[in-house]
C-alpha cells in the first residue's frame, strides 16, 4: 500500500498525499521546509525538512511551527498523544483569543472594584472610630484640667501667645475601672507666637480625677511643668447663695425688678439693661470693668411651656454652643445648695472660647427654681483680667442672687 501523507500547513491538516504529490508541492513551493508532514509509523508531526528526500535546498532554519495539530483521523497514533496534542492547541487558542482575554481583564477589574470599596469601607470605619474616640478624650475630666492647668500658667500662655487654640487630634487613652482609673493623653495647642502639645497622665481614685504630670513640649525645644507649685486657675468661683444680703453695702445697688422672680445687688456705677427674659448687667462702657458682664435670664420650663425639660438639656445646649465656638468646657459640677431657706438643684459650667482676637472665661451657673421656670446666671470676661475681678463678681454681686416673688 502506497504510504499516505498529511501536511500541517497554516492551521489546516491537508491530505492524504503520496510521497510523489509531496515532493512536486515542495518543487513548486507549496510545500515548505517549515511545514509539518506526518504518515502511518511515524510517532509524531515532523518538518518537512527533516524528511529524508523530500525537499532540496530547504532552508537551514525554519520558521516555528504553530500550534501543534491534532491527529489524522484513523491514524493508530495513541489516546494520550491525541490529549496531550488536543491539550497544547487548546492552551494556545485560549491565548490568541480576544475574547478570553477580555473576560480575564474584567475580572481582574470587579475584583479591584471589590477591593477598593472594601479599604475605603475600612478607612471610613477607621475615621468614625477615632473622630468618636477623640470627642470622648475631650469630654473628659482630664482634658479639662489639663486644659485649665495651661491657661492657669503665665509662662506657658507668654510663650504661646494669645489667642490661645486647643487642638482637636487629641491623642491617647483612659481606662477605668469601677471608682478608679488611669488617663494618658496627648493635646496639640497653639497660640499666636508659638505651638507644642501637652503630654498629660492623670488617675481617678474614690471617684475623682487628678492630674499626676503635665508637661508643655513647644516646638522650639522648650518645656514647661504645668503643675509647679502655685499654678491655679484665674477663675475660681466663690460664692453662698445660702445666707441672703441684708442689703446692699456701701458702694452697691440692688436690683429689684417686678416680674422676673430675683433681687441681686450691683456696683453703683454699673449699669443694667433688661431684654426680653434677660437681664443684663455691665461696668462703665469704654473701661476695664465695661468688660464684665453678668447676665440672669429667666426660662420657663416644659411644664411651664418653655423649651426645656431640666438642667441637664440646657447644660447639653451650652456646651454645644461653646463647641461651636471652638471653646472647652474646663470645669463642670453640680448637685444641691440653699438659696434662701430653700434647696435647689444646679449645675455649674465653666467655658474657654476664643471672641474677636482673645481668649474668654464664661461661668454658667443652671438653677431650678421651682418645676416652672430655670435661671441661668453668667459671667463672662476677658481671661486675661478674670481674676481681677473674681471676687467682685462672686462674692459681691453672684453671691448677693435671691429668688423673689414675681
Amino acid at each position: 500500500m502506497t504510504d499516505q501523507w498529511f501536511v500541517f500547513k497554516n492551521q489546516q491538516q491537508l491530505g492524504p498525499f503520496s510521497i510523489e504529490q509531496l515532493v512536486e508541492k515542495a518543487g513548486s513551493g507549496e510545500l515548505g521546509a517549515g511545514d509539518l508532514v506526518w504518515k502511518e509509523g511515524m510517532e509524531e508531526w515532523t518538518k518537512a525538512g527533516l524528511v529524508e528526500g523530500l525537499l532540496t535546498g530547504a532552508a537551514d532554519s525554519p520558521p516555528p511551527p504553530g500550534p501543534v495539530p491534532p491527529a489524522p483521523p484513523g491514524s493508530g497514533i495513541s489516546n494520550r498523544a491525541d490529549s496531550e496534542s488536543r491539550e497544547v492547541v487548546h492552551q494556545s487558542n485560549m491565548a490568541a483569543s480576544p475574547s478570553s482575554g477580555k473576560k480575564k481583564m474584567s475580572g481582574l477589574k470587579i475584583a479591584a472594584i471589590v477591593l477598593g470599596s472594601l479599604f475605603i469601607l475600612i478607612m471610613v470605619i477607621i475615621i468614625i472610630g477615632l473622630s468618636a474616640g477623640r470627642k470622648a478624650l475631650r469630654s473628659s475630666e482630664v482634658f479639662s484640667q489639663a486644659v485649665s492647668a495651661l491657661y492657669a500658667n503665665p509662662d506657658a500662655v507668654a510663650l504661646l501667645g494669645q489667642p490661645l487654640e486647643i487642638g482637636k487630634k487629641v491623642n491617647g487613652e483612659i481606662n477605668l475601672d469601677n471608682a478608679m482609673g488611669e488617663a494618658e493623653l496627648s493635646i496639640p495647642v497653639s497660640g499666636a507666637i508659638n505651638k507644642g502639645e501637652m503630654n498629660v497622665t492623670g488617675g481617678k481614685s474614690s471617684g475623682a480625677w487628678s492630674l499626676s504630670s503635665a508637661v508643655l513640649v513647644l516646638e522650639t525645644g522648650e518645656t514647661i511643668n504645668l503643675l509647679q507649685p502655685g499654678a491655679t486657675h484665674n477663675i475660681e468661683p466663690d460664692f453662698d447663695f445660702s445666707q441672703p444680703d441684708a442689703g446692699p453695702v456701701s458702694g452697691m445697688l440692688t436690683f429689684t425688678g417686678q416680674g422676673y422672680g430675683f433681687t441681686m445687688n450691683y456696683p453703683d456705677d454699673w449699669f443694667y439693661n433688661i431684654v426680653d427674659n434677660s437681664v443684663y448687667f455691665f461696668g462703665p462702657e469704654g473701661s476695664e470693668e465695661g468688660e464684665n458682664m453678668v447676665v440672669v435670664q429667666v426660662l420657663a420650663s416644659a411644664r411651664g411651656g418653655g423649651q426645656y425639660g431640666s438642667l441637664d438639656e440646657i447644660s447639653s445646649d451650652l456646651e454645644d454652643q461653646y463647641a461651636s465656638l471652638n471653646g472647652v468646657v474646663y470645669d463642670q459640677d453640680r448637685g444641691y445648695d440653699y438659696i434662701g431657706d430653700t434647696e435647689h438643684a444646679y449645675i455649674m459650667l465653666g467655658a474657654l472660647y476664643p471672641h474677636e482676637g482673645e481668649d474668654v472665661i464664661e461661668i454658667a451657673i443652671l438653677l431650678e427654681r421651682d418645676e416652672e421656670y430655670f435661671y441661668i446666671i453668667l459671667y463672662t470676661v476677658p481671661a486675661v483680667i478674670g481674676d481681677k475681678y473674681a471676687d467682685l463678681v462672686f462674692e459681691q454681686i453672684i453671691d448677693s442672687f435671691q429668688f423673689t416673688a414675681f
